[in-house]
C-alpha cells in the first residue's frame, strides 16, 4: 500500500507539473506582456521559493473542513480524504490528488521558466517560420509544432528534479497524514531499522531511474530532430 502511494503522488506530481508547466510557458512565450504572463511569473516566483510543506499547510489552513477553512471549495478540500486503493480506487485517486498537486508544485514552476526559454528559442527557428510562411495559423504552429520540439528539456528536467520530488513527497506525506513509505524514513534512521531503510533506498533508485529512462525515450518521441540526429 506504501508503495502505491509513493507510486501515484511521484506519477501525479509529474504529469500535473509538466501539463501546467508547458502551458503557462506558451503562454509566457507566446504573450510575454500579457496581466496572463505576469502573473505566471508571480506564482512561479512563490512556488520556487516555497517549501512544499508551508504550502501543504496552507492548503489545510484554507480548504481542509474543520481546521479554519475559510472556504470549501469541492475539488479543493479533499484533505483527510485518503482511502484505501484496494478498498475505494476512485476515492483513493480523488483523495490525493491535492497533495499530488502541492508537491508538483516547484517542478511546475520549474517546468514553466524552462519551456518559456526553449518555445522562444523555437519559435525563431526555420521550420516554425516555414509553417507560418505556408499559412498555417499561430495558434497551430504553438501547440502543434513549436511546444513538441521545446518540451524536450522540459522533461528531461523531470529526471534531474527526482530527488527533490521524492523528498517532497516525504513532507507532504508527513503534513496530510498519508500513509506512504517515504515519511517513514525518519523513524527508520532514528530506529536504525536497516531493513526499513534499504527498501526505502532501493524505492527511491526505482524512481529515479525509471524517470531519468522515461524522460530521455519521451523527450526523443516529442522532438523529430532528435529522431531524425539518431538516424
Amino acid at each position: 500500500e506504501g508503495f502505491l502511494v509513493d507510486l501515484y503522488l511521484v506519477a501525479a506530481a509529474i504529469l500535473l507539473a509538466v501539463l501546467l508547466g508547458l502551458a503557462a510557458g506558451a503562454v509566457q512565450a507566446t504573450r510575454p506582456r500579457s496581466p496572463a504572463a505576469r502573473g505566471i511569473g508571480a506564482v512561479t516566483a512563490v512556488a520556487l521559493s516555497s517549501p512544499v510543506y508551508w504550502l501543504g499547510l496552507v492548503a489545510l489552513l484554507l480548504f481542509a473542513p474543520g481546521v479554519g477553512s475559510v472556504a470549501e471549495v469541492p475539488f479543493l478540500s479533499t484533505v483527510n480524504g485518503y482511502r484505501d486503493p484496494f478498498d475505494d480506487a476512485i476515492g483513493f485517486v480523488h483523495g490525493l490528488w491535492l497533495p499530488a498537486l502541492i508537491v508538483g508544485t516547484p517542478l511546475a514552476a520549474a517546468c514553466t521558466r524552462m519551456a518559456a526559454t526553449q518555445l522562444r528559442g523555437t519559435l525563431e527557428e526555420d521550420f516554425v517560420r516555414t509553417a507560418c510562411g505556408k499559412g498555417v495559423r499561430h495558434r497551430s504552429v504553438v501547440w502543434r509544432h513549436a511546444l513538441p520540439a521545446a518540451a524536450g528539456p522540459v522533461v528531461a528536467l523531470v529526471g534531474v528534479q527526482m530527488n527533490l520530488i521524492l523528498t517532497n513527497v516525504a513532507l507532504i506525506e508527513t503534513v496530510f497524514n498519508i500513509p506512504g513509505g517515504f515519511r517513514y524514513i525518519e523513524r527508520a534512521l532514528v530506529n536504525r531499522d536497516v531493513d526499513l531503510v534499504q527498501a526505502l533506498v532501493v524505492e527511491a533508485t526505482l524512481f529515479i531511474v525509471l524517470a531519468n529512462f522515461l524522460a530521455d525515450a519521451i523527450g526523443a518521441w516529442l522532438d523529430p530532430r532528435q529522431r531524425t540526429r539518431e538516424r
